[in-house]
């Protein structure tokens, strides 16, 4: 079996230029386009604006630990990762 090593030489100062270039365009994109009137928490998507829920207690609990979320997708998702073992459920708070 036989094969060649291509000699490669490396360029400081292009890859200073790159990430440069890459820094600036995150420094560009819009961090905090949709911003919550009530308490100033910045997002992204108008989508997740709207599912902010500001002010409001939680309506979800995980039966297993203290996590307690407005969403039940959320809590759903916390337990299949932080409790594989147990059965998903959601004990609903009114």
């Amino acid at each position: 079996m036989s094969f060649s090593l291509e000699k490669r030489t490396f360029d400081a100062n292009r890859n200073r230029k790159n990430n440069m270039r890459l820094s600036e365009w995150r420094n560009v994109r819009p961090v905090t386009s949709y911003i919550c009137p009530k308490c100033n928490a910045g997002f992204r998507r108008a989508w997740d604006l709207i599912r902010h829920k500001c002010g409001q207690t939680p309506r979800y609990a995980c039966p297993y630990c203290h996590k307690k979320d407005n969403s039940s997708s959320n809590v759903y998702r916390h337990i299949r990762r932080w409790h594989p073992n147990h059965p998903v459920g959601v004990n609903k708070m009114f």
